[in-house]
């Protein structure tokens, strides 16, 4: 019985429907490294439900993992293509599509004064906004957007509901 299967196959050919049927088991070495800072449990062992984590280690995992910071990237692309709208309609949008809600008034300003921030921290520091997008379209504005749309992508709503 091994224990490191990468993929188990298992086909079911049924003529009438004509559907095959594949398990497919993807195996991931140092799963405790994302894992261990999210209080998830070992697969062999089995919970009646899951716990929620919502800790600053996890936080700052996500905020610096790659897929996470490609994901945010591509939601700023997509607020900053809307077409019409000025940065409280751009913000609006980036947190509806990431929430299903609008933000609150305090998460209003805190938002606008992040944007206001990192449009100012990226003005005087223009060579670090080129850092995590390979695509030669580095702007000051679109590393801001990226930055506040992993910030709002990071929120404990967004991850754990």
């Amino acid at each position: 019985n091994k224990q490191n299967i990468d993929l188990w196959v298992i086909g079911i050919h049924v003529p009438f429907f004509g559907h095959n049927l594949f398990f497919w088991k993807r195996d991931f070495e140092r799963v405790d490294i994302l894992f261990g800072t999210a209080d998830v449990s070992e697969s062999r062992i089995v919970h009646g439900a899951t716990t929620r984590t919502n800790t600053p280690l996890q936080a700052l995992t996500l905020l610096n993992e790659t897929q996470q910071i490609e994901a945010a990237s591509g939601l700023a692309d997509r607020t900053l293509a809307q077409p019409g709208l000025s940065d409280a309609g751009r913000i609006a949008w980036l947190f509806e599509t990431a929430t299903t809600r609008l933000p609150s008034a305090s998460e209003w300003d805190e938002l606008i004064g992040l944007l206001t921030d990192l449009r100012a921290y990226y003005q005087t520091h223009p060579n670090l906004a080129a850092e995590g997008l390979a695509d030669g379209k580095a702007t000051t504005d679109r590393a801001a957007w990226r930055v506040l749309a992993n910030t709002v992508l990071n929120l404990d709503e967004v991850l754990n509901r």
